[in-house]
């Protein structure tokens, strides 16, 4: 069965929670959760006048199409209480879909894999922790090589709570 690797990510509210929540929602709507990562904090990405981030990475195992599991994603969003905001702006919570298998798979509101997943060094992280030799279908290379070759100067963290 593909695996599926999702990102998670908060900014706003208790960030803890809306993590908590999210991976609870998608453990029964995708079945259970094969690996979860550590969660890391960083700095905002792309609008950086915001507060930083938590994410966290999870995989599943499905066969589910990519618009069923895109829908089950938005609906979940919507759920934990996320608000329309303007694009890289705070969010309750984010869900993206790093990889599914060996898929590649474009449309108007989806591509897989995350378009932007080689070039973010807090998405590639959490994803290294529990899939490092997980390969990029489009680029050839796993998520250590695409780490090493990462130029996102963002520092990632584990988070501590305080």
């Amino acid at each position: 069965m593909p695996k599926l690797y999702l990102l998670l990510g908060s900014n706003k509210g208790n960030r803890v929670d809306y993590l908590f929540a999210a991976k609870n929602m998608l453990e029964i709507e995708l079945d259970s959760c094969i690996t979860i990562s550590s969660i890391y904090e960083t700095a905002a990405w792309g609008n950086k006048e915001q507060a930083a981030f938590l994410n966290q990475c999870l995989a599943f195992e499905t066969h589910l199409l990519p618009q069923e599991i895109l829908t089950i994603i938005k609906n979940i969003e919507l759920r934990c209480g996320r608000t329309v905001s303007e694009r890289w702006g705070e969010r309750e919570i984010d869900i993206d879909i790093l990889l599914h298998g060996d898929l590649i798979y474009e449309s108007d509101n989806l591509s897989i894999p995350h378009i932007h997943l080689h070039e973010r060094k807090f998405a590639l992280l959490p994803l290294y922790e529990i899939a490092d030799y997980a390969l990029h279908p489009i680029f050839k290379k796993n998520i250590l090589q695409l780490l090493g070759e990462c130029n996102d100067g963002l520092e990632v963290a584990i988070y501590k709570a305080e």
